[in-house]
């Protein structure tokens, strides 16, 4: 997971904020920690990871202000929005938003995705038979199969009848993608992998306004890394029972140990 499904997702984050490489790989192991069950951590880590995440952001704008450059984080700490520019709350917010959602999805989507094209033959060498061709409906599926994250909860600014529940303005209401992306009225045999369906519609990035911003270097990465690997190795086998990041927020893996031969 790290050595393989982490590594771009880190570094390209890094790369469009104008940070070292190495210091994506730092970030990401506090996004981890900030996504775990605060039950599974020792006492007051999120807090800290949290803390790491904001005094490292204060660092950025301290370089960029001094030093701008052709960079995401320039350019958030430059621009104005009706006169005003982001207030440094604003921009650690931000920050940690970019660095959260800029590799954690994309790493678990790859992790879990592989997994599952694993447990599944036929669907590995279908996509393996046509990997140019299939690709897109092979990522698409794995989004709606695994679903990265796997809830968003809002606040409702109207009362709202879904069906025969009557929600009041007020109601928090949480949005559970995993049960969308398999409800059975939308999608034929919900639960299995199916890289043929195309065009199925899921909700692994959300929708409407609050549409994930990253979804197209999600995409494009999500490609690459998979492409890379079914291309490059053969005969992958799943030496050990994955570890799963304990979280209710984000569907993941910790720890993947494959062996494999080299094409």
């Amino acid at each position: 997971m790290n050595e393989v499904a982490g590594e771009m997702p880190s570094f390209v984050i890094a790369d469009l904020m104008g940070l070292p490489l190495t210091d994506g790989r730092d970030l990401y192991r506090l996004t981890e920690v900030i996504h775990s069950d605060p039950a599974s951590l020792p006492e007051g880590a999120g807090a800290a990871a949290v803390g790491a995440m904001f005094e490292y952001g204060l660092s950025v704008i301290k370089e960029k202000r001094a030093r701008p450059g052709d960079d995401l984080a320039s350019q958030l700490l430059s621009v104005e929005l009706d006169g005003r520019k982001l207030s440094d709350e604003e921009f650690l917010l931000f920050f940690m938003l970019l660095v959260d959602a800029g590799g954690d999805t994309t790493r678990n989507l790859v992790g879990t995705g592989l997994y599952e094209l694993l447990n599944a033959p036929e669907q590995w060498r279908g996509l393996a038979a046509d990997l140019d061709a299939m690709m897109p409906k092979a990522r698409d599926e794995l989004l709606r199969l695994t679903s990265p994250v796997i809830y968003m909860r809002r606040t409702l600014t109207q009362d709202f009848k879904l069906h025969d529940i009557l929600m009041k303005s007020g109601d928090k209401v949480v949005m559970y993608y995993g049960a969308a992306n398999r409800d059975p009225r939308v999608f034929d045999r919900p639960h299995d992998l199916d890289i043929h369906r195309g065009g199925a519609r899921h909700l692994a990035f959300g929708g409407g306004h609050h549409v994930c911003l990253g979804q197209w270097f999600a995409k494009l990465e999500i490609d690459a890394i998979l492409i890379e690997v079914i291309s490059r190795l053969k005969n992958i086998k799943i030496l050990e029972t994955p570890q799963w990041l304990n979280s209710t927020f984000i569907s993941g893996m910790t720890h993947l140990p494959i062996s494999f031969e080299r094409h």
